[in-house]
């Protein structure tokens, strides 16, 4: 079944997107059309190279959203219409 889900294309948000985990999950999802959400702490930390290079791969298709877990409603806006969501 999940399979069959990850063909079609759904948006999703994967929390973490800085980790490695988490990176391949968005490239597989990417890679598969699906449209892709993921939090990080700064969009401007080096750390998301990966991710940016990702955004130029595929452009339009993924979207970082700065959210800290301490900052009350500060995931709100990265919950905002999504099929899947994954915490990694």
């Amino acid at each position: 079944m999940f399979s069959t889900l990850m063909s079609q294309a759904y948006k999703s948000l994967v929390t973490g997107g800085t980790g490695y985990l988490a990176s391949e999950l968005i490239f597989q999802l990417l890679s598969r059309g699906n449209e892709v959400r993921t939090t990080v702490r700064s969009k401007e930390s080096p750390k998301n190279a990966f991710l940016k290079s990702l955004q130029d791969e595929y452009p339009s298709k993924l979207e970082l959203v700065e959210a800290d877990l301490l900052q009350e409603n500060d995931f709100d806006d990265a919950v905002k219409v999504i099929y899947f969501l994954f915490l990694i």
